[in-house]
């Protein structure tokens, strides 16, 4: 059974009994999180060995009835079991659908996976059975993303300028549990007392992460500077950022630039579209807008685009390594072109 974003930690924390659970999508801190506290609920303790058993996924995949066996071991110390597999994917699907064949299984299995498309055999299999709930975990949209860092911010005593929301909305949100890591650090910085935390703060706090770097990877594309922005997906990738979300950071550059080219199509003036976008420009990205605008009529806008889209579909379907996909495409789109007539 499928259950809806908006129902799944109502679900988890209301004790929804289900025989097993996959947690699946974009967001692995989001994954991880619900994943964390499912285990939580029913077996007390998530280190407790005698009532949680982990599993690797490639043992499980060669060898199935090894799940088979722990889901229906009764534990030692009453309460009820869980089996925990991390890293779960469609290799373990002929195990899960053996799984779900079992009237009651003793234990309850949690599942943790990346993202899977909807043909996916294991999502499949999960989402067919009564006796399972498939939980897609998906990045917040930027409205939401907003309201849960301003929620975050509260709940560790802290406010933030404006201008300092605006810069955490633009830089996070990519996973939840690097978010929470970050903030929490935020907090650190400032004190025990709190208080107020401004651009400068963010930026000092913040400025080390990994979204710095691919800011550093968007300007270098939309510039048409193709060494850098080698040099630095190199970087990028080797120090784990995923490919697709290096692909969307230009996309969602890409369509804030396309609105401006539209205007100046029209004849307005560059400074009155820039300062009039919303959510604000920060002030480094409004100068790499203004200096990449000449190389990107409408047509190369929107071709990238597509050209973009179809490498995420690529990264998820076609079983070539993402990395390569992610770094042929950015690189190609950021080849220098003759400014538009």
């Amino acid at each position: 059974m499928k259950i809806r974003p908006a129902e799944i930690d109502r679900s988890i924390d209301g004790g929804a009994e289900y025989g097993l659970w996959l947690f699946y999508g974009p967001d692995a801190g989001l994954v991880g999180e619900r994943a964390r506290r499912l285990v939580a609920r029913i077996a007390g303790d998530p280190g407790d060995p005698f009532r949680v058993a982990e599993l690797e996924p490639d043992r499980v995949a060669a060898e199935p009835r090894l799940l088979l066996e722990e889901a229906q071991s009764l534990p030692l110390t009453g309460g009820r079991r869980v089996v925990r597999i991390r890293g779960a994917g469609d290799r373990l699907a002929r195990a899960v659908t053996a799984l779900l064949t079992l009237p009651e299984p003793a234990a309850v299995t949690v599942l943790e996976a990346g993202e899977l498309a909807a043909g996916s055999g294991l999502r499949r299999a999960v989402e067919r059975s009564p006796r399972a709930a498939a939980c897609p975990c998906y990045r917040p949209e930027e409205r939401q993303l907003a309201r849960s860092i301003e929620a975050e911010l509260q709940r560790l005593g802290l406010r933030a300028t404006a201008e300092a929301r605006d810069w955490l909305a633009s830089r996070l949100g990519a996973d939840s549990g690097v978010t929470r890591a970050e903030l929490e650090k935020l907090a650190l910085y400032l004190g025990p007392d709190g208080g107020e935390a401004t651009l400068e703060d963010v930026e000092a706090v913040i400025g080390d992460s990994s979204a710095i770097g691919t800011d550093a990877l968007v300007a270098a594309v939309l510039r048409g500077r193709t060494a850098e922005a080698a040099r630095l997906l190199d970087r990028l990738l080797a120090e784990g950022v995923h490919a697709v979300g290096l692909l969307r950071a230009v996309s969602r550059a890409l369509q804030r630039l396309l609105p401006l080219r539209h205007g100046l199509d029209r004849g307005e003036p560059l400074d009155r579209l820039l300062a009039a976008m919303k959510p604000p420009l920060h002030f480094r990205t409004r100068a790499v807008f203004a200096a990449c605008l000449p190389q990107w009529d409408a047509r190369r806008l929107i071709a990238t685009l597509a050209r973009l889209q179809e490498a995420e579909l690529a990264c998820k379907t076609t079983g070539v390594p993402a990395e390569l996909v992610c770094r042929q495409t950015l690189l190609e789109a950021g080849r220098p072109r003759a400014p538009a007539r």
